[in-house]
């Protein structure tokens, strides 16, 4: 699982968005730009095994304070998600 890369997509078109990646052993933060149409990439040069990844949470905050939260469940660590704010 490396690199890390998360994905969303409802954010504010070129808004600042901080996405944190936190597990019970550590945390990952980048503040990132979403794109004209509200897109968000956020790539960092870290991995995490499949034991950290079931203890992961994902937050996206938008500037505007729109805020996104994802868990992964067990059969999920290898799956792609992309949290949409309703």
């Amino acid at each position: 699982m490396a690199p890390l890369e998360i994905s969303g997509a409802g954010f504010g078109s070129r808004a600042p968005v901080r996405v944190t990646v936190s597990w019970n052993s550590g945390k990952l933060q980048k503040t990132v730009r979403a794109t004209r149409t509200g897109n968000v990439t956020a790539s960092f040069a870290a991995s995490l095994t499949v034991f950290a990844c079931r203890a992961t949470t994902i937050t996206a905050v938008g500037g505007n304070g729109l805020n996104a939260t994802w868990r992964p469940g067990s059969k999920s660590c290898y799956a792609i998600a992309v949290p949409v704010s309703p």
